[in-house]
């Protein structure tokens, strides 16, 4: 273009059909939306259509294979979104506190819910009540469909049908409060739903994570390590890559 002395202006957002508008039906869409893994269209003529991952063809299993090259549909987080109330709830049972740590506290101040090359929910519990989570606890979350393990000390995983919850303690951290704070826990709405996080959450993620705390990584469990690369996708050019 510059070559031959011409200016091209390039103007995305002012498209316009230059021929009568095409007719696209539900399951026209459903065809595109398929083809690139969408679940939300907004069509040209207004309204908006959603898609579940059985229209689509998407399988929740194996996310931690998935999020080696691509981001987890919005169908799949909702499921990981789920399982993590699961675990509110056994706590709630128990009347036991429980909050975000880990990565996905980090989701709750990055995106407001569940990073979305994220496979494992962390939450964190007060060590006083690490018997009845090592008991009563493990067996509510059996009742839901879940199978707990005791890896070591006080820590403990769930897994779910789509997810597994590495659930932890520490002594009661509201502790270091001052006085007028320590029984007014803090909650953010995390992928919809109201969740317990330590106080001032992004300076504990700041301090956990150091100052680059913002930036998008790869899962620590491909590199061994809080900070890596993405991997080569396996789809080069897909929409959902997240290298």
């Amino acid at each position: 273009v510059r070559l031959s002395g011409s200016l091209v202006v390039l103007c995305p957002d002012v498209m316009f059909f230059v021929d009568e508008a095409p007719a696209m039906a539900r399951q026209d869409w459903l065809e595109v939306a398929s083809r690139w893994a969408i679940q939300d269209v907004w069509p040209h003529d207004g309204g908006k259509l959603e898609f579940t991952c059985k229209e689509l063809g998407i399988e929740c299993v194996n996310i931690m294979k998935m999020v080696s090259s691509f981001l987890v549909p919005p169908c799949c987080r909702e499921a990981l979104r789920y399982e993590l109330g699961l675990v509110q709830e056994c706590g709630e049972e128990l009347g036991a506190y429980v909050e975000l740590q880990a990565g996905s506290l980090l989701g709750a101040v990055k995106t407001d819910g569940i990073l979305p090359w994220d496979f494992d929910m962390d939450v964190l519990g007060d060590c006083k009540y690490k018997k009845d989570w090592m008991e009563k606890g493990m067996e509510c979350m059996s009742r839901k469909g879940c199978s707990s393990v005791h890896i070591a000390g006080s820590y403990w995983m769930t897994t779910c049908n789509v997810s597994f919850v590495d659930v932890s303690c520490k002594q009661d951290q509201l502790m270091l409060l001052p006085p007028e704070y320590r029984n007014v826990p803090t909650r953010v709405n995390y992928s919809g739903r109201m969740i317990f996080v330590p106080p001032n959450p992004a300076l504990v993620a700041r301090n956990t994570y150091g100052p680059e705390y913002l930036r998008h990584e790869v899962h620590w469990r491909y590199t061994g390590k809080d900070k890596g690369v993405w991997n080569r996708c396996s789809a080069p050019g897909f929409h959902a890559c997240l290298e």
